[in-house]
């Protein structure tokens, strides 16, 4: 057989260790991203227009779109803000885009421990 395109062992494990490595640095861009917005999302009871429901909700939706990239400190504060904006859509109402997005947060937040 043709060992010629075969890593050697070390070459794979070393391989393993970057792959690791850049795992852990794009979970931990999400879990910042999340705890900015977390910092930016004003109060629980702040009135949100529809825009910025939108805007917030489709922002979520796409830091969360990697499940396998999520912390579970990322997955709580994830759920929070999901949270708050369907809180906030009691008094602001929820258009189709806003509610599509906070439906994908919850779907790609229940993926994470369905893995």
């Amino acid at each position: 057989a043709d060992k010629l395109n075969e890593p050697e062992p070390d070459d794979a494990a070393e391989g393993e260790a970057e792959s690791a490595e850049v795992a852990a640095k794009k979970a931990h861009a999400r879990e910042q991203m999340l705890d900015v917005l977390a910092a930016t999302s004003g109060s629980d009871d702040e009135p949100l227009d529809l825009s910025t429901l939108e805007q917030r909700s489709m922002t979520i939706e796409a830091v969360v779109a990697r499940p396998e990239q999520l912390t579970p400190t990322s997955q709580l504060t994830a759920a929070s803000l999901v949270e708050r904006l369907a809180n906030a859509s009691a008094s602001s109402g929820l258009d189709e885009a806003a509610g599509h997005a906070l439906v994908g947060s919850l779907s790609s937040l229940l993926s994470t421990n369905a893995s």
